[in-house]
């Protein structure tokens, strides 16, 4: 049986672990909300998903593991060992995680086929470009992008070999795009009938959206389909085309879109 004393030893060994692990944790997720992943990307493309998995990597590699190995009966020279090797575990899992939810972050958000898509450095980088060439359309990242056609009979043959050659859909490719500045882009083509789905699906959510908002007429919106890595969402655009926020839509596909007919309602 464990005695008293180990066991004190042991939780204050997991507690010492445990306040850098929560230093860590905190700061990643600030830096994960708020930089990384603003907004509805933090729910909808990974955002929350790789902290999760990185908080629980690191935790088990942490203090659990601080609270098994350390022992008051070992030598001296054995226990500062063990202190490295759990600081040494538990800094390479936190720089790993914190890496990996930094690549797979969304750099871009482009409309191609009637739907928002967000697009990672990886994307950008097998293309041949990088962030700056990205930030050369647009100062802002992630900022809003739809996808233009090919100016050219060379420009058509490029993006075709980028598809075949990496796998890129022309929607993905960066020379193509072209920021969305006004309301008339042609990524709200589907804004009517989107607002009709709104109107007939998701009026409660809308009403709950637009409470205390400088207006809540969907007429002075614009409405897009994003689709997440994690879920689904109706984007709302205002009159300067600027992000306004978003309502998140439930299951795996997204919804069939009614036909487009005039507007029926009026939330105020």
């Amino acid at each position: 049986m464990i005695s008293r004393e180990v066991v004190m030893y042991k939780l204050k060994a997991f507690a010492t672990s445990l306040a850098v692990f929560t230093v860590f944790a905190v700061a990643l997720g600030l830096l994960v909300r708020f930089v990384m992943y603003p907004d509805y990307l933090f729910w909808l493309d990974g955002g929350i998903q790789g902290l999760k998995l990185v908080w629980t990597v690191d935790f088990f590699l942490g203090p659990l593991l601080a609270f098994i190995i350390f022992h008051p009966r070992k030598v001296r020279q054995k226990l500062l060992t063990d202190m490295l090797i759990v600081g040494l575990i538990q800094f390479s899992a936190m720089t790993w995680g914190a890496y990996m939810v930094w690549s797979q972050r969304p750099v871009a958000i482009a409309y191609s086929e009637g739907q928002f898509m967000t697009l990672t450095p990886e994307v950008i980088s097998l293309q041949g470009a990088t962030l700056a060439d990205l930030r050369s359309k647009s100062a802002e990242l992630p900022s809003y992008f739809y996808q233009r056609h090919p100016a050219s009979p060379e420009e058509e043959m490029s993006m075709i070999g980028l598809a075949f050659t990496q796998g890129i859909p022309a929607g993905q490719q960066i020379a193509l795009f072209v920021p969305v500045s006004s309301i008339d882009s042609e990524a709200f083509s589907l804004s009517n009938r989107v607002e009709r789905y709104v109107e007939d699906e998701m009026r409660d959510e809308w009403r709950a959206w637009a409470l205390g908002r400088e207006s809540a007429t969907p007429a002075d919106y614009r409405f897009a389909l994003f689709v997440g890595r994690y879920g689904n969402a109706v984007l709302v655009f205002d009159a300067k085309a600027k992000f306004a926020g978003y309502l998140r839509l439930t299951g795996e596909k997204l919804p069939v879109l009614p036909l487009p007919t005039p507007r029926r309602w009026d939330a105020r």
